[in-house]
């Protein structure tokens, strides 16, 4: 059986819980998941193999990337799946980074993501391409 190490941030959200069991449910791996979230008593912590407390991306995007980036690497993490739009925005700028120590970071690539964060050039971009998209302003 392979195994694989993927670090889940936002472990306290919504879906965190969810998003485990899922991990887990395959059989054809065996999933050691890394838990990450700004509050450090988060209790979604006592239910993944590893925790740690990083910086919020919203308010320190820089020392968020870094304490990810460095537990990514003591952990000898494969998969950095985010889960907040904020962490999603930070990882985006330097998804490279994440890739040139062996981590896939599951993020699109930052001129994406802000495509995706901002409606009307979201909109369009569509007309563009000939997607049909509401009326609007």
């Amino acid at each position: 059986m392979s195994t694989v190490t993927v670090m889940m941030t936002c472990i306290g959200g919504t879906f965190g819980l969810d998003t485990v069991a899922s991990l887990r449910s395959d059989e054809d791996l065996d999933v050691r998941v890394i838990g990450v979230d700004a509050n450090k008593d988060v209790v979604n912590q006592h239910f993944v193999d590893a925790f740690h407390s990083v910086p919020m991306a919203s308010t320190d995007p820089e020392g968020f990337v870094d304490a990810v980036l460095n537990i990514s690497q003591q952990e000898s993490v494969d998969i950095l799946l985010p889960g907040a739009d904020e962490e999603v925005f930070a990882l985006s700028r330097v998804k490279s980074t994440f890739s040139d120590v062996g981590v896939q970071c599951v993020v699109e690539d930052h001129d994406k993501v802000m495509l995706m964060r901002d409606k009307l050039l979201l909109f369009e971009r569509l007309l563009e391409l000939s997607v049909p998209v509401p009326r609007f302003a």
